[in-house]
This record gives structure tokens, C-alpha cells and sequence, in this order.
């Protein structure tokens, strides 16, 4: 019974701990660091470099709770982060060389299809529903500066993860 209830234990603990995560980068770090988007980071984290797709199943749960904190419709963080997730796994396959200039560049990809999808949806819903207002887009210095700091964010969880884990990356397709 008690090695029943461990697995969803540690499931709500990650799901919890990424939240609080997210919530306190938010509302506690100066300007560009409160811009670090700890959910899509983590989760890309967790299925590109620890290669295990069990961890999609996060991406409902701590969507739908960000989404309480958040001013967009309900539902568009997990759409825009189940898609960015999937297509960043996608290209990550097509790596052959697991460095810190390949986990760069899907950082920086992983940010650009989530914030795409982000506003594409918005724009959707926006012609359908006439009440929901559409973010104006950022300047592109502003999104420049939020896909760097993120990017510098993951590059430096993978250096520190290099030094202390030493573990040999074999790649599962999601197709």
C-alpha cells in the first residue's frame, strides 16, 4: 500500500515544487530574472535531458494551476506549452551531439514556439470571442532579453548538471 501511494506522492511534490518555483521567480527576483519561465524550463529539462516522456503528464497539471495566477483564458498556458514541448522534443532528436551550444539553441526555440503558440492562440480566441483581449506583443528587445535570460537560465542547470551527474543520454522518440 505505502509503495502504491509514493509514486503520486513525489508526482504532487515535483508538480508542487515547480509551481512554488514559478510563482517565486514571478513575484520575488528583479526585472530580467523574474522573467525565467521555471515550467517550460523545467519541463524541458525533464524530457530532453533526463529523456523521459512520462513527464508530458506534468504539463496539465502545472499549466492549469499557473493559469489561476495568470490574466490569458483558461487552458491557453497548457496548450502553448504541450505544443512548444512536443516540438522542441521533436528537434531536440534531430541533435547528434548532446553540448551546451545544442541545449542553448533548444532553450532558445523551446521559448520562441511557446510564446508563438502563446500568441497565435490568443489571437484565435480573440476572433471568437470578442471580450477576450489580445496582449499586444512585446517589443523585440523584450523578447529578446526574456529568450536570453531563459536560455542562460537552462544553459546553467545543464553546466551544473554536468559537473555533479555523469550520464550517458539515449534518445526515445515521442512518434
Amino acid at each position: 500500500m505505502l509503495k502504491s501511494i509514493n509514486p503520486v506522492v513525489r508526482l504532487g511534490g515535483a508538480i508542487l515544487i515547480i509551481f512554488l518555483t514559478q510563482v517565486a521567480a514571478d513575484y520575488l527576483l528583479p526585472y530580467p530574472f523574474n522573467r525565467i519561465n521555471v515550467v517550460l524550463l523545467s519541463l524541458l529539462w525533464l524530457i530532453i535531458y533526463r529523456n523521459n516522456l512520462n513527464y508530458i503528464w506534468f504539463i496539465p497539471a502545472i499549466s492549469l494551476i499557473t493559469d489561476l495566477f495568470s490574466s490569458q483564458p483558461y487552458g491557453l498556458t497548457a496548450l502553448a506549452l504541450l505544443s512548444s514541448i512536443l516540438i522542441t522534443r521533436k528537434i531536440f532528436e534531430i541533435f547528434s551531439i548532446f553540448s551546451w551550444y545544442s541545449i542553448f539553441i533548444l532553450a532558445l526555440l523551446g521559448m520562441f514556439f511557446y510564446k508563438f503558440f502563446l500568441y497565435m492562440l490568443l489571437l484565435i480566441i480573440s476572433f471568437f470571442y470578442k471580450r477576450a483581449e489580445v496582449v499586444l506583443l512585446p517589443n523585440f528587445t523584450f523578447l529578446l532579453l526574456e529568450f536570453a535570460v531563459n536560455a542562460f537560465a537552462i544553459l546553467f542547470a545543464y553546466l551544473i548538471a554536468k559537473i555533479f551527474w555523469r550520464k550517458k543520454i539515449i534518445y526515445q522518440s515521442i512518434f
